[in-house]
């Protein structure tokens, strides 16, 4: 069976011993932040009440994800769930399904899930996934039995970074970055994004010495993923904000930078970064909720903004 990641083991230890003692709840809902393996987890509790190293053939079960092109569930895909569940389960066993998100489930497939799990049939377990992106149905949390995955202890998530990744020397900046989020620092990593942040970080210097033009800078950022550099670009902001405050160096996202965030926080006005940064939130909120927008306004919207912040 696959293993769990160490940062899991509590949460795990309370749904086995609910298993052991026949006490199982019909819905789980897996809450947390993205990037410590929820996902993962629900899978791996599938793999052992279903006893199958391998659950991607399994008939008994089912992982509902957005369709292509597509990033939320719709309620097509529900039904469909529905149906197969109310079918006896082929194994004569467990029907494992995982939901993934659910936080951003649309209000029709959301109604049509609390049906399924109101009533439930036979040996059905459901499992939620939860980035808490946004608000989920509240009548929809109340039937399921709620299993918390937060940030865990730093130590333990940059060993297990350390195995996998011996070679790379920035690891805990890529773990502050990542809002201590260990499966994104893989992301990260491949994706080079700590040289995005350095990208990022030079051009709101040069902006706040007015030696740029936001149509190059668009050009340029337009080729990343502009909800990676969305995010990136709030870390930084909030480290300005600490700094404009004459925060330790310590409490800093972005420590490996902090002189040059000590520049910026002296060029930038502390109420006009204040209503950028709320409009960052804003917007970036949207994208990760699978909002349609056109990324080259946004972009452009937000560094003709940020040339007001300076």
């Amino acid at each position: 069976m696959t293993q769990i990641y160490p940062w899991q083991q509590s949460q795990w230890h309370s749904l086995y011993t609910a298993y052991q003692s026949h006490r199982l709840s019909h819905a789980y809902l897996l809450s947390g932040p993205e990037g410590l393996g929820k996902l993962h987890f629900a899978k791996t509790f599938a793999q052992l009440l279903l006893k199958k190293q391998s659950l991607e053939t399994h008939p008994d079960f089912i992982l509902l994800e957005p369709e292509e092109k597509s990033k939320t569930i719709k309620i097509d895909q529900i039904r469909a769930m529905s149906d197969k569940l109310s079918r006896t389960a082929y194994a004569g066993g467990y029907q494992i399904v995982v939901i993934d998100p659910a936080d951003t489930l649309p209000a029709p497939a959301a109604n049509a899930l609390l049906k399924t799990v109101e009533e439930p049939s036979g040996r059905v377990i459901i499992f939620l996934i939860d980035h808490q992106r946004t608000s989920m149905l509240a009548t929809l949390i109340s039937r399921c039995q709620r299993i918390y995955f937060t940030v865990h202890d730093e130590k333990i998530m940059l060993s297990w970074l350390q195995q996998q990744f011996p070679s790379e020397k920035n690891l805990p900046v890529l773990l502050r970055l990542t809002q201590f989020s260990p499966l994104k620092v893989k992301q990260w990593i491949d994706e080079k994004y700590l040289l995005l942040r350095d990208q990022l970080l030079q051009y709101l210097l040069l902006s706040a010495q007015k030696k740029t033009t936001i149509m190059t800078s668009v050009a340029e950022f337009l080729k990343c993923d502009v909800s990676i550099l969305f995010s990136v670009w709030i870390v930084l902001c909030v480290d300005i904000m600490r700094a404009q405050c004459c925060a330790d160096k310590m409490l800093l996202t972005n420590q490996d930078q902090a002189e040059k965030i000590k520049t910026l926080a002296a060029h930038c006005r502390a109420v006009a970064l204040q209503h950028f940064l709320s409009q960052l939130l804003e917007t970036s909120a949207l994208l990760s909720r699978g909002i349609p927008l056109n990324l080259q306004l946004c972009l452009e919207d937000q560094l003709i903004t940020w040339e007001k912040v300076c």
